[in-house]
């Protein structure tokens, strides 16, 4: 679920907490993806009610990796998605800008939303790095390092910057 917080309506954290409640009562949830700087005693609260709570900071050291290894997923078709307007919608509005760790996923305007697709990136790498936890999570970065030189995103890459009129 996405929520959409206006200055005269903001985000009733009540309603984001028994939706993750729910969600997690309703399916086996592997993880719930958190940033520490926005949702940290929250998620406290909900891992002491037993909920799987993850830890992971919106960083550029963390986001930037997760972008390219989630782009990848996709290119390759190792995920998709079942046509969600608003994932559809975030993820049309993201923007990739390449850096030194892969991408990050910028908004090519501030009314432009994409905090659909930063979720999408987060729980991806975080459902990656748990599937062996250490030894997958070493071979995560090794395969973003990997993926830095795939000649098939590094045209996708050049095709985005192109398009951005950066290259």
């Amino acid at each position: 679920k996405v929520w959409f917080p206006t200055a005269a309506t903001p985000i009733d954290y009540n309603d984001v907490i028994d939706n993750i409640r729910k969600t997690c009562a309703r399916y086996d949830i592997f993880a719930v993806a958190y940033d520490p700087r926005f949702f940290g005693v929250t998620a406290e609260m909900l891992e002491a009610e037993g909920l799987p709570m993850v830890e992971f900071p919106q960083t550029r050291q963390r986001l930037e990796p997760a972008a390219l290894h989630t782009f990848n997923q996709i290119v390759h078709g190792v995920i998709a998605h079942d046509g969600d307007r608003v994932l559809r919608e975030h993820v049309g509005n993201a923007r990739a800008k390449q850096s030194d760790r892969g991408f990050k996923l910028e908004k090519p305007k501030p009314d432009q939303h994409i905090d659909a697709a930063v979720a999408l990136t987060m729980a991806v790498f975080v459902l990656s790095e748990a599937k062996g936890e250490h030894e997958r999570a070493r071979q995560v970065r090794a395969q973003t390092a990997a993926e830095m030189e795939d000649p098939e995103l590094k045209e996708i890459m050049q095709q985005i910057k192109k398009e951005e009129g950066t290259a």
